[in-house]
């Protein structure tokens, strides 16, 4: 594990190495991870005791350093994996957090009620998950901005899940689209993810003409 610290107003990233044996073969994984740790007070007042909101961010990357990834794969962990939630959100890059709200059967997250509670003053499940996502938009910016300025493999990675909001009856889409898949996507529109055919180096999307063949 190395910690590579970019700026003071960035997370801390670190990258971490797993050599694994799935049926006698050999395979190395590693990924690169941002982290978020801040006292929450929308947590403290709901739970009544001293609250860190906790939220790490990755991205999967091969032997040379490119992203990569399986189509389909487990995006969102709450500790362990929630296996179905592949099902309801796309994303990015990989996002856990200790403080995710799913429903009963761990395949959901939470993003279909109100955020508030007036009655008792407190962030309801809802309003945790989604302060969550908000807050991983910052994570992702850190991520892709590292994966530019290291000239990583596979940018184009970055967009995957970025085309629309599943439709999910625990997902308010219009929310989820606005708060995040839009901050998501005005990120990479700020980078220079594109290869010019002219060789003057990399280029915005926003400043690219793309040819169909």
């Amino acid at each position: 594990i190395y910690t590579l610290s970019l700026h003071d107003a960035l997370p801390i990233f670190k990258l971490y190495t797993f050599d694994m044996n799935i049926g006698g073969c050999h395979k190395e994984s590693r990924f690169l991870v941002s982290s978020y740790r801040e006292q929450s007070p929308e947590l403290t007042a709901r739970y009544k005791s001293d609250r860190v909101l906790r939220i790490d961010a990755a991205l999967e990357l091969d032997a040379n350093g490119a992203i990569t990834g399986e189509d389909n794969a487990l995006m969102y962990y709450c500790s362990l994996p929630l296996i179905g939630a592949e099902n309801q959100l796309d994303a990015p890059v990989i996002i856990n957090s200790p403080d995710f709200e799913p429903d009963e059967e761990r395949q959901s997250l939470l993003l279909n009620d109100a955020a508030w509670n007036e009655e008792k003053g407190t962030i309801t499940e809802t309003g945790i998950n989604q302060m969550i996502f908000k807050k991983s938009v910052a994570l992702f910016s850190a991520l892709a901005n590292h994966a530019v300025s290291s000239n990583a493999g596979n940018l184009h990675l970055l967009a995957r899940g970025l085309k629309g909001v599943k439709s999910h009856e625990k997902t308010n889409r219009e929310w989820f689209k606005s708060n995040v898949i839009e901050g998501y996507r005005s990120i990479l529109l700020s980078l220079d993810l594109v290869k010019s055919l002219d060789g003057s180096g990399m280029k915005k999307v926003g400043n690219t003409i793309f040819i169909k063949g």
